[in-house]
């Protein structure tokens, strides 16, 4: 059964997956520090029977929100889990002008994911990262900003 989940502060249980999940996927895990101290953060989990199998975590101020994570469990990527979360998230996030995000030069799946969600590039920090990679802003407009 799928079922997702979205939070603006996650249970305990919550936390605890997306920790897990953040170890088993990123080279640098998010501490608990990192995420229990955000105010601003808001979580997309998608479980599939009981396993956090994706997750989004946005942080968001006044405008604009940025999106510093998304992820899936190594066992359940390029089956369109990420896409489907991020499309679904979209419908909360209605207080928001845009979304930014950075992603490193060289990860051409999370590039291409981002592209055919309709973010476009618009920045370049050269030697960002500690081994010298650029990294790539990238934006994806959701309304205007003269809207009401």
């Amino acid at each position: 059964m799928n079922r997702i989940v979205v939070a603006d502060r996650l249970s305990e249980a919550q936390l605890n997956d997306v920790l897990n999940l953040e170890k088993l996927v990123f080279n640098k895990p998010y501490k608990k520090d990192d995420i229990v101290n955000d105010r601003l953060a808001k979580f997309f989990l998608l479980y599939i029977d009981e396993e956090l199998v994706s997750y989004i975590y946005y942080s968001g101020v006044e405008d604009f929100i940025e999106l510093y994570r998304i992820a899936t469990h190594v066992n359940h990527q390029k089956k369109g889990h990420a896409k489907r979360l991020f499309l679904s998230s979209l419908h909360s996030l209605t207080s928001f002008n845009r979304i930014i995000l950075e992603v490193n030069c060289f990860n051409s799946a999370a590039i291409a994911l981002y592209e055919s969600l309709g973010f476009r590039k618009y920045y370049i920090r050269r030697n960002y990262y500690e081994n010298g990679d650029d990294a790539i802003l990238m934006e994806k407009i959701l309304k205007s900003g003269s809207e009401e």
